[in-house]
Parts: structure tokens; sequence; C-alpha cells
């Protein structure tokens, strides 16, 4: 499993979907609008995003059940 820190959960959160592709057109949208000098935002999201890209679906899915990231169950949509 692809361990992900601290922040870069939180960017998952704040950019959620509900599949790993729409995760990753999520952030791949959100960096499009970072700022030259937003370095370290832009990498933390390019290692996310690596992150994404070398799980499967079903991983990805395990990964957020075994992190309580479903925001449905949790009520939060």
């Amino acid at each position: 499993m692809h361990d992900f820190t601290l922040d870069e959960l939180n960017l998952l959160f704040l950019y959620y979907a509900d599949n790993r592709t729409e995760q990753i057109a999520n952030l791949e949208e959100m960096r499009g609008y970072l700022r030259e000098y937003e370095t370290d935002l832009m990498q933390m999201t390019d290692g996310t995003l690596a992150k994404l890209r070398g799980m499967s679906d079903t991983e990805f899915a395990d990964f957020r059940r075994s992190t309580n990231f479903d925001l449905e169950a949790l009520g939060h949509v």
C-alpha cells in the first residue's frame, strides 16, 4: 500500500472524489492553477499524483475504507 503523508491526506481530502480517476483529475486541475512560485505545493501534488497513479482502483477503494476516508459514511456529503 502507498503511504500518504498527513499533508497528502489533507490534499486528498480537499480535492475529494468518489474514485481514483476523479481524484487524479481533481488534483491535476488544481495543479494547473498553481503559480510557479508555489513549488512546495506543486511537489506535494506531484508526489500525491504519483502515488495515486501507482495504485489500482481496488487499492484506492481499500485505502479509503481503511483510513475512514469515505466522506459519505462520515456524514460530510
